[in-house]
């Protein structure tokens, strides 16, 4: 087949200009690769050194390929203080590049630059790494993306030769990038249209315990993700004595920021802003390594300070942190989801959704929190009966700190026995709201580091197992700013009277409680400099109480010396103003039993109501006013009685007044008493009864007043049953039958107090004084 002349023309221009354009191609490649590297070593002033294996140029597809590019420090980075950076590019692709631009003018323009497998590795030395002056791009460079594909960096401690930090699979897609003029607000030398990173991993060494890791990440100009984050200790094993005392553990599957910008105002002022950052669920345990030596160290300490000790105490130095946030912060909110948290083993929580808003940081003047709202959290405290050392430092922080608000919804808190694996204390359904909360350098040295306003909470169901004797429970609490209130409140003995009994060491009171309702109006507490508790309240009122006491004197008596009311108030550890006490619509049966008795002995108390007037503690204070105590009620549920009682906490002689006075008593009333346990009764009919005691906690005296008729004692047999007539006709002949219409009224002899026994036997060692130099 012949060609036609056209053809072969065609055919050879084509060859022609496929042949010139090979030639022109390989003498530019040629001139690439020879005066290439001479401009490189002539504007290299780096202390590195830049190689390459292979370059290429196709001018058709205006693409230049650099392959097996590294990069090597120079000689004068070999010194052992220096921070150098070696590095190895498999390949990088310009697609689009104008060569001539980047030749004669050194502008570069391309459409794509594409970078694969770079691999950098950093060896961090001793030097300070000295600011770098700003960057300052003469030359244009527009490209319109820049791919960075599997990239890998390592960050490593040239002394130690550990690693610090290390990227896996780093990929980038930056577009629009023009180096022609700085972003001033980004303070980075060239602007973007958008971008998209990623990596596989992230690993950082924290510090000498503690390792960062983070799995896949996504990183966009307002949106940030990130998989797997996680805080985790080198080891774990607790004998070893080079750990940190405390290791943390945090485990974070997802966490997204959205609406993310940050920036540079007036050049040096950073800024960022988020609009909403939030995590699925986060892990956070605090491990406690030395846990077992502090409680070997506790077990040897005395259980109180000697008066040397307590001398040598050191006051405690404070020390101000800098800024917890040192830049311009604004974040929308803030979305933990099922957070669960194990400080210690000592307190944790499960289950626990937060949400904080509005955070708004200004530098040098205030952090502000809008709201901080926690849901349904399941908090359980296990104390571990560790005794810590005084603190002889503490920090103080700087920044003036406000929240507006702190919201707690469903929430349960529990505190849990280590030893018998049991829950003390259980809280249902807490629900609460605290406003107008400050932390500033003022309130930090404070035993509570803040201030706070208005605050209401309520709760559901409150049980406290008070390990021994007793268990007490409550309906339901609730706090309304000042005032309190517990509805239903109960405590009642673990165990049957037998048993409980037979666990005292010496005779002791059983008590069984029931209050329909305690409420404290106007209270308030707080600290004082040597972090001792203050409280007082305005009033307490409790509403139908019902109280049993009970007491079996079979066990030992305990000899050890009682102190009277006064004092017990006198020697209280804390801060106690109570302005007054109402005890309304109440009972109150007092139980009392020995082997011999047939059945306890029964005092009662009915339509109890008591007004206690300024219940003070004797801590900190030269001067209080006098307590007075006033009782009505219906004595054995059969005649009125009136009791008035008063004392002053500060004399400590314990002086006291006490009078009352029974109206229209039947003798018969006391039989509950009398018959089962002392085994007699009285009959008769009682118009007045009269006393008036002062005394001290030594002796009393006073005086003591009887107007009865037809007065008679019965005497029984060991059943309490069965009448003992000749012991009872005896008895009866002793006894002034009647007063003749009058009160009769002597001043009893001066009566001793039995200092191993309570202010209520001393009473009644009184009114028995009376008794003898009345009715015989």
């Amino acid at each position: 087949m012949k060609l036609s002349k056209r053809v072969k023309i065609l055919l050879i221009v084509g060859v022609s200009l496929l042949g010139l354009y090979q030639i022109g191609r390989y003498a530019l490649n040629r001139f690439i690769y020879k005066h290439l590297p001479e401009i490189i070593a002539e504007k290299n002033d780096t202390p590195y050194d830049l190689a390459y294996e292979d370059i290429s140029y196709y001018p058709a597809l205006r693409r230049l390929t650099v392959s097996g590019i590294t990069v090597t420090p120079k000689d004068t980075t070999t010194h052992p203080s220096l921070t150098y950076i070696s590095a190895r590019l498999d390949k990088i692709v310009i697609q689009g590049v104008a060569i001539k631009e980047l030749l004669q003018n050194k502008n570069l323009r391309a459409n794509k630059i594409k970078l694969s497998h770079p691999s950098i590795v950093m060896i961090k030395g001793d030097s300070v790494v000295q600011k770098q002056a700003k960057i300052n791009v003469k030359n244009d460079i527009d490209i319109e993306s820049i791919i960075v594909e599997h990239a890998y960096v390592l960050i490593k401690d040239r002394k130690s030769n550990t690693r610090l930090n290390e990227v896996y699979n780093f990929n980038a897609t930056i577009r629009g990038v023009h180096f022609g003029e700085e972003v001033v607000e980004k303070a980075i030398p060239f602007s973007y249209d958008s971008y998209v990173m990623t990596t596989d991993s992230i690993y950082s060494k924290l510090n000498e315990w503690h390792k960062f890791t983070i799995g896949k990440i996504i990183i966009e100009p307002t949106a940030l993700e990130m998989h797997q984050l996680s805080v985790k200790p080198f080891s774990e094993t607790i004998e070893s004595k080079e750990l940190a005392k405390n290791l943390l553990s945090v485990d974070i599957p997802q966490l997204k920021l959205t609406g993310t910008d940050w920036g540079y105002k007036n050049e040096q002022d950073f800024y960022l802003d988020i609009a909403s950052i939030k995590t699925d669920s986060t892990a956070i345990t605090i491990k406690n390594n030395k846990l077992k030596q502090d409680i070997k160290v506790a077990e040897k300490q005395p259980a109180k300070k000697t008066k040397k000790q307590k001398k040598q105490e050191v006051a405690v130095v404070y020390d101000t942190l800098p800024a917890l946030v040192p830049f311009a912060l604004k974040i929308g909110d803030i979305k933990i989801n099922k957070l669960s948290l194990d400080a210690l083993d000592t307190w944790n929580t499960s289950k626990t959704n937060i949400i904080l808003t509005d955070i708004n940081n200004k530098v040098g003047e205030q952090l502000k929190v809008a709201k901080i709202a926690i849901d349904s959290p399941v908090i359980t405290y296990t104390p571990n009966d560790v005794k810590s050392k005084p603190k002889t430092t503490a920090k103080l922080l700087s920044d003036y700190i406000t929240l507006d608000s702190l919201v707690l919804r469903k929430a349960a808190f529990q505190i849990h026995d280590r030893k018998t694996n049991s829950n003390s204390l259980k809280v249902n359904n807490i629900n609460a709201v605290i406003a107008d909360i400050r932390i500033d350098k003022n309130t930090g040295g404070n035993k509570i580091p803040f201030t706070y306003g208005k605050t209401t909470l309520s709760s559901g169901a409150i049980t406290y197992d008070t390990k021994k004797y007793y268990d007490i429970s409550v309906d339901s609490l609730s706090i309304d700013n000042k005032e309190l209130k517990l509805a239903n409140f109960n405590m009642k003995p673990k165990y049957s009277r037998k048993k409980t009994v037979s666990m005292f060491r010496y005779a002791d009171d059983i008590f069984t409680l029931h209050a329909k309702e305690i409420a404290l109006k106007n209270y308030n507490y707080d600290f004082d400099t040597k972090g001792t508790l203050l409280f007082k309240t305005e009033q307490i009122n409790i509403n139908q109480l019902d109280a049993n006491i009970f007491r079996d004197k079979a066990p030992t008596f305990n000899m050890s010396i009682k102190p009277m009311f006064s004092k017990k108030l006198r020697d209280l550890k804390f801060g106690l103003k109570v302005n007054n006490v109402a005890i309304r619509n109440s009972k109150l049966v007092y139980e009392e039993t020995d082997p011999k008795a047939v059945a306890p002995g029964k005092i009662m108390f009915h339509n109890f109501n008591a007004t206690i007037k300024n219940i003070y503690s004797g801590y900190g204070v030269t001067k209080v006013p006098t307590t007075t105590i006033a009782v009505n009620a219906r004595f054995m549920n059969a005649a009125p009685l009136r009791v008035d009682w008063s004392f002053n906490v500060l004399n400590r002689r314990d002086n006291f007044n006490i009078q009352g006075k029974i109206t229209n008593f039947p003798a018969n009333s006391m039989r509950p008493f009398l018959q089962p346990y002392v085994k007699a009764n009285t009959e008769g009919s009682i118009s007045l009864v009269t006393f008036n005691f002062t005394g001290n906690n030594t002796s009393a005296t006073g005086t003591y007043g009887m107007q009865y008729e037809d007065l008679k004692v019965t005497i029984y047999k060991k059943d309490g049953q069965q009448k003992k007539k000749f012991l009872s006709a005896v008895g009866n002949m002793f006894i002034r039958k009647n007063t003749k219409d009058e009160v009769k009224t002597v001043n009893i002899k001066k009566v001793d107090r039995v200092q191993e026994k309570s202010f209520f036997n001393y009473l009644w060692l009184c009114i028995m004084q009376g008794l003898k130099q009345t009715v015989l």
